[in-house]
């Protein structure tokens, strides 16, 4: 073999470890496994991770840019507290969003998706029962993901990940005290009942019912922070 090869792939395998630290942080915010003003370190993440400090600072900064993250002064870099009037803005674009997702996820809405959605609502439920809030809401973030993904339309599913990542921490803060949980069924259900029947106008009202009362205790919450403080 010619020439220098070793050069161009180490290059490659580098940028392929940064994308890699990069979709494990984004997936963390969007889960819910920081909490506002939480201090992300450089070093601990790495150690947490198995590798560099280089690709975590890389895929933090990048994370500034994207104003899922703080860069505040002396350098640190922070998870954002929402505002009540942020948190209703996202919450809107959401709902636009993710109703559109479903919609476009319906033509695909065979039976292996359906098992699968079904399977992660029953884990949902259980951890919910057990109290075991990081893993309810992560399980939240795998039952709406799949069903984005399920719409084939990628640009749609960065939009709402975007979004997404601006309100993870929020949620898994809130979580344990944003309750009592609704009475009834779970939001949750509603939704598999019309992807099962579809019906595309049910499947739209109930991506926005729990989108709306899901987040009602959470709005609620924020305003009587706000006040508080006024």
């Amino acid at each position: 073999m010619t020439g220098h090869p070793t050069q161009p792939l180490a290059e490659v395998e580098r940028e392929n470890l940064a994308s890699r630290v990069y979709q494990a942080l984004r997936q963390a915010l969007m889960a819910g496994h920081f909490k506002p003003n939480d201090r992300l370190r450089v070093r601990e993440l790495a150690a947490r991770m198995g590798t560099s400090e280089t690709p975590v600072r890389e895929a933090l900064m990048k994370l500034v840019s994207e104003r899922a993250l703080e860069l505040k002064a002396g350098h640190s870099i922070r998870v954002p507290h929402l505002s009540l009037a942020r948190y209703m803005e996202i919450r809107g674009l959401r709902v636009m969003l993710e109703c559109a997702a479903a919609e476009a996820a319906l033509e695909h809405a065979d039976e292996a998706l359906l098992a699968e959605l079904e399977a992660i609502q029953k884990d949902l439920l259980e951890a919910r029962r057990s109290g075991d809030h990081a893993r309810a809401l992560a399980l939240n973030h795998d039952f709406h993901s799949t069903l984005w993904r399920a719409s084939g339309n990628d640009t749609l599913v960065e939009l709402i990940e975007n979004l997404w990542l601006r309100t993870g921490s929020i949620r898994s803060h809130l979580y344990p005290y944003a309750t009592p949980f609704r009475q009834g069924p779970h939001g949750h259900e509603p939704v598999l009942a019309a992807l099962r029947r579809g019906d595309r106008l049910a499947l739209r009202a109930a991506i926005e019912a729990d989108l709306i009362e899901g987040g009602a205790p959470l709005v609620r919450y924020l305003e009587t922070m706000e006040k508080g403080q006024g």
